[in-house]
């Protein structure tokens, strides 16, 4: 693969044979699942289910807290009720921050890879 670049060009512009790069489009599950290559991402596939699974389980910890404190003291319950609230929010917050940063860095990656393709 070749250079070339004049004054005046806004960067070096690569001339030569294009990489190979497999196209990303979407694949079955399983077949992405197992693949060896890495070309695909699954990720993108089961982020939906794994915020789910996440509000599902903080949610009903949040619950069980506060029905074991609730039966210890009742002031203690409520407390856990209503901190718990936040508590809820914060977390949720937090897993939703740490997915979509997941999503956006698997674009990135998609975007790259069209445009290597491209050029």
């Amino acid at each position: 693969m070749t250079t070339s670049w004049a004054p005046g060009m806004s960067g070096p512009q690569w001339s030569g044979p294009a990489p190979h790069v497999p196209p990303s489009g979407d694949q079955p599950f399983f077949k992405t699942l197992f693949s060896l290559g890495f070309t695909s991402f699954i990720a993108t596939k089961v982020l939906g289910f794994v915020y789910l699974l996440a509000m599902i389980i903080i949610i009903l910890g949040w619950i069980v807290t506060f029905m074991a404190l609730y039966n210890l003291d009742g002031v203690a319950g409520t407390l856990a009720l209503l901190l718990g609230a936040v508590v809820v929010v914060l977390l949720l917050t937090i897993v939703r921050t740490s997915l979509e940063l997941t999503a956006a860095i698997i674009e990135i990656a998609r975007n790259t890879r069209e445009i290597a393709a491209k050029s």
